[in-house]
């Protein structure tokens, strides 16, 4: 008989826990974990069987409890998203892609524009970027969640603080494009200058809706590497790169098809 169940090779499958562990515990004490691995070998002794990886699992739930399912669904499209429609720009320097950062929240890990210029049109693709992940749960679960904003390090923010930046000191603006602004607190100079918030809320707003329309076109990708995450928790490394090959090769596909279409 041949099996259909794919073979896996035990080291490889080794690392993967161990990274997975290590992943969750970022951001922990040495006391933390300390306490989790006692309880962990308690839970084991109680039932009179060596240490397993499900007993470490189970203490780092009881510290740091995994998102409910259905939850950790729409973070793994949320940052699928912007990963997809960072590679349909050209972004393709991703060191990370997690579901638990530590703290139980997901995030992904790029560098954006390491050899490249950064100009207008890039920064107006970084925006549309951003605002990926709230696209991409509006497109895919009918409405966004409150995830792509909440803080200075939000979504939310960090595009804002973009479009300030393209209107105020990077000499972009659609007004007094050449006086420089101070950019040192981006929200109290939003609040300062009459008419700013408008320009701004202009360039998210003709972002956000572009942002829907790629997703749209390259859902097929979104949902193959949202689909990975749920799998891993965590892509990096030899793995992150085999799955984005497959990602880059679905967005070809679909990039091709359309061009193979008659007018």
């Amino acid at each position: 008989m041949i099996s259909m169940i794919p073979t896996v090779n035990p080291q490889t499958a080794e690392k993967r826990v161990l990274a997975s562990f290590a992943q969750r515990a970022r951001g922990m004490t040495g006391a933390d974990v300390e306490a989790v691995v006692r309880q962990a070998k308690r839970a084991a002794r109680r039932e009179g069987r060596p240490l397993a990886h499900a007993d470490v699992e189970k203490a780092l739930d009881a510290i740091r409890p995994t998102p409910p399912e259905e939850f950790r669904w729409r973070f793994a499209h949320h940052e699928a998203g912007h990963v997809v429609i960072g590679m349909v720009f050209g972004f393709t320097d991703f060191d990370q892609i997690t579901l638990n950062d530590g703290d139980g929240s997901p995030s992904v890990t790029a560098r954006f524009f390491p050899d490249g210029v950064a100009t207008e049109e890039r920064i107006k693709h970084l925006i549309i970027v951003g605002l990926a992940g709230r696209a991409a749960e509006e497109l895919i679960f009918g409405a966004p969640s409150v995830y792509a904003g909440g803080g200075r390090d939000s979504d939310l923010a960090r595009v804002t603080k973009l479009a300030y930046l393209l209107e105020t000191s990077f000499g972009f603006g659609k007004e007094h494009r050449l006086v420089y602004r101070e950019n040192r607190d981006f929200v109290a100079g939003i609040a300062a200058e009459p008419g700013l918030i408008e320009r701004i809320n202009r360039r998210l707003e003709l972002a956000f809706p572009a942002a829907f329309h790629l997703l749209d076109l390259h859902r097929d990708a979104v949902e193959y590497l949202a689909m990975e995450l749920m799998k891993a928790g965590t892509l990096d490394g030899a793995h992150l790169k085999s799955v984005l090959n497959e990602v880059q090769a679905i967005i070809d596909r679909k990039i091709a098809a359309r061009l193979q279409r008659p007018d």
